[in-house]
This record gives C-alpha cells, sequence and structure tokens, in this order.
C-alpha cells in the first residue's frame, strides 16, 4: 500500500466516523437527558477506541512502508573482487527474477551473449534471497558467489 491509497483510506475512515457520530446523534432523541447522555458516552467511548485502533493501524502501515522501502545491494564475488549491481532493489521489489533482470542488465563482454552463473540455480541462491527480504538489518546485502570465468563475463570496472 503506498502513501496515497492510505491518505485516501484515512480520510475515509474520518468521514465513516462522523457520520456514525451524525447518526447516533440522531438516533438519541431528545425525549430524555439521561438517554442523550447515554449517547452521548457511548459515542465519543467507541470514537475515542477507533481513533486509538486508527492511529495504532497508522503506526503499524507506516513502519511496513519504511521497510519495504529499505534498499537491498546485490554484489557479484569472485576471491576479494566484487561488482555490486548499479541500482540497488528496494525490498518490496526483492525478488529472484527481479535479481536476475538486473543480472541481466550488466554489460556483458561477448555482445549479445546471455549471463551465466550457476549459484542461481541453487537452493542456496533461494535461501539467501528469503533470508535478506525476511532480514529486519538496515543496509542488508545478497552477495553472490562466482568463480572466475562467470565473473570475468561482465564488461564493467571491479570494486
Amino acid at each position: 500500500m503506498n502513501t496515497k491509497s492510505f491518505k485516501r483510506y484515512e480520510y475515509l475512515v474520518y468521514s465513516c466516523l462522523i457520520l456514525v457520530a451524525i447518526i447516533l446523534g440522531l438516533l438519541g432523541g431528545g425525549r430524555n437527558w439521561d438517554t442523550v447522555f447515554s449517547v452521548l458516552l457511548n459515542l465519543s467511548s467507541e470514537l475515542l477506541s477507533v481513533g486509538l485502533l486508527f492511529f495504532i493501524m497508522r503506526l503499524t502501515i507506516d513502519k511496513a512502508l519504511a521497510h519495504q522501502s529499505e534498499k537491498i545491494a546485490v554484489v557479484l564475488c569472485y576471491g576479494s573482487e566484487r561488482i555490486e549491481l548499479p541500482v540497488e532493489l528496494r525490498r518490496a521489489e526483492f525478488t529472484r527474477a527481479e535479481i536476475l533482470g538486473r543480472v541481466g542488465m550488466i554489460p556483458m563482454k561477448d555482445k549479445g551473449k546471455r549471463f551465466s552463473i550457476k549459484h542461481f540455480n541453487t537452493p542456496d541462491f533461494l535461501r539467501a534471497i528469503n533470508t535478506v527480504a525476511e532480514s529486519e538489518a538496515e543496509g542488508s546485502i545478497l552477495s553472490i558467489p562466482c568463480d572466475e570465468e562467470e565473473f570475468s563475463q561482465f564488461d564493467l570496472p571491479k570494486n
């Protein structure tokens, strides 16, 4: 859920609360002050409860949105040499397909050829993706081990 849809949802909740307050006020009648007082007391406690729940929900959603926006670096490693993918991935888009797509965007020394990294076909790769995606740590890094041939197929300066 992005912040625009959350704002729209927030306005909807406030509108519903106002509508409920008006309806409950009208249902209270006016014949007996005890009835009016009872309706107002119930209404205020309901609004307080809904407001508190909405505030807690908003904090939770804000935290989840911030967590999904955190950046994750993907690094190809061979010994002490490293190639970091040019653009970090947001946690929300951190999937196997997205990683393979980003690696596929790295220029190759042999033009028109597709990259080949054996590690992508292992269960360890999928476990590493899940571990990093579920991690609470900021600045997470996914390291992809390569052999010399796999590492040297890319046409980028090494870090």
